[in-house]
């Protein structure tokens, strides 16, 4: 049985923070991701590869979605692809991660739909600073709100 939050559309969201899915194969990202995300009143959901992304996503609508490139089982791109052939992801923001050199994929990140890239290494705070922005520009304003680490809305 679907949950009313898995069929709800992108205008009529749940209250609360906005929801970030990361996507990473290496647990040190995702924590560091995680962590600076949670600090920051963002509910995080995390996958170690793409499948798990999708299906996630696809159970938990987030309002963005934060993505590694190379992952096994399901890459970055196919990740993607699997989210906008869905009615009720297709419009999910992508900020894709990663760790490639080369500026062909970079590229096909952006023709993908990416809403940002962020090479990896990275600072910490510039993958929040990205979704934030990504957050005040896509994300329906009736969904913003700012928790403290206990949860409680400021």
């Amino acid at each position: 049985m679907q949950s009313d939050e898995s069929t709800s559309s992108r205008t009529t969201r749940r209250p609360g923070p906005p929801r970030v899915l990361v996507v990473d194969d290496d647990p040190a990202i995702r924590l560091v991701c995680t962590t600076n995300l949670q600090l920051d009143g963002y509910q995080v959901l995390e996958a170690a590869n793409g499948q798990e992304g999708l299906e996630l996503a696809l159970d938990h609508v987030p309002d963005v979605v934060l993505l590694e490139i190379s992952m096994p089982v399901l890459d970055g791109f196919g990740l993607a692809a699997a989210l906008q052939a869905n009615e009720r992801t297709r419009e999910l923001p992508l900020i894709f991660l990663t760790a490639e050199e080369d500026p062909l994929i970079k590229a096909k990140a952006f023709e993908t739909g990416a809403h940002g890239v962020i090479a990896k290494p990275f600072e910490p705070r510039a993958v929040t600073s990205l979704i934030e922005r990504v957050v005040a520009q896509v994300v329906p304003p009736r969904r913003l709100s700012v928790v403290d680490p206990q949860g409680q809305a400021l």
